[in-house]
């Protein structure tokens, strides 16, 4: 069954799997860095919630980034081709002050 409404993420909603799965559902990665080594945070597909907490148990102290502009583009221009309503829930920048994430998608979607 096609989307009734298109849903854009970023992946510190946290929602389970089978829901991001669904059609219609858009999700944008946000990446962290552990010693220099970039992850794409993809809901502990590639690396556990043991050992991402673990790492910091350990002294690790992991930097976070946004979705680039060109992947929340990406995520728009998806979500309009379907015709239908999009929503789009991010992380607040009131949380991450130092986000830029809020922006750049409100420049994306006002391209």
């Amino acid at each position: 069954m096609p989307a009734q409404c298109n849903l854009i993420i970023d992946s510190c909603c946290e929602l389970p799997r089978e829901a991001w799965d669904q059609p219609g559902v858009f999700v944008l990665g946000l990446s962290f860095t552990f010693d220099g080594e970039e992850h794409i945070d993809d809901f502990f597909q590639a690396i556990s919630a043991h050992d991402f907490y673990e790492a910091m148990r350990n002294g690790a102290a992991p930097s976070t980034s946004g979705a680039s502009p060109r992947e929340i583009e990406r995520a728009f221009r998806e979500a309009i081709s379907a015709g239908v309503p999009a929503v789009y829930l991010a992380f607040s920048s009131g949380i991450d002050r130092k986000s830029t994430r809020l922006n750049s998608s409100h420049m994306t979607a006002s391209r």
